[in-house]
Formats: C-alpha cells, sequence, structure tokens
C-alpha cells in the first residue's frame, strides 16, 4: 500500500509540474505575441542569414518554412546577394537537399535583388 501511495503521489506531482510547465510557457507565448516582440535591425539580419545557413541543405520542411520566411522578408534583407549565391552554389554541388528543397530553394534564385 505505501510502495503504490508514494508511486501515485511521485505520478501527481510529476504531471503537475509538466502541466505547470506547459501553462507557463503558453502564458510566456501569449506576452510575446501581446509585446509583438521587437528585434533590431541589426538581429534581424543576422537571424535571417543565420536561419537560411541553418536549413540550406536540410531534407525536413525546415525547407519550406526558410523559404517562406526569407520570401516574405526578402524586400529587408541586406544579404540577398550572398543568399543568392550561396543557393546556386548548393545547388551545383548537389548539397540542397532532395528535389522538392531544390525547387523551393529555386524560388529564392527567381527573385529580384536591391543589391544587398
Amino acid at each position: 500500500m505505501f510502495q503504490t501511495t508514494v508511486w501515485f503521489a511521485r505520478v501527481t506531482v510529476t504531471y503537475a509540474i509538466v502541466v505547470g510547465l506547459q501553462k507557463t510557457r503558453q502564458r510566456m507565448w501569449l506576452n510575446m505575441e501581446k509585446d509583438n516582440m521587437k528585434i533590431s535591425e541589426d538581429e534581424f539580419q543576422t537571424l535571417h542569414v543565420q536561419s537560411f545557413r541553418y536549413c540550406l541543405g536540410r531534407k525536413t520542411y525546415a525547407v519550406s518554412d526558410c523559404v517562406s520566411f526569407l520570401i516574405k522578408y526578402w524586400s529587408l534583407s541586406r544579404y540577398q546577394k550572398l543568399i543568392q549565391t550561396e543557393v546556386y552554389e548548393a545547388i551545383q554541388t548537389g548539397n540542397a537537399g532532395m528535389a522538392m528543397d531544390v525547387a523551393q530553394w529555386n524560388l529564392i534564385l527567381n527573385l529580384e535583388t536591391n543589391g544587398g
């Protein structure tokens, strides 16, 4: 009986901690949405290039998400030429992922640049 009670207490406490963490994360996310999280232009440019470099060559849904992000904020990027050059080189060397990923990266190659 004692072992069952201890086990039940551990499970209950563990469940309470997990649920508490989930609710805390949800509250944090809601606060971020309410505050419209602001970042500096330099932070944006850094995240823009870092996320691109992380995704280039991946073979997951991340490629589609990244390409959508790049297209959405393309006009704000200082690194348009750099990104297009790296995409082109990855495709030419066979390091851009699977065929469906390459199709996504080709969307980036078709974008006009502002010299950035």
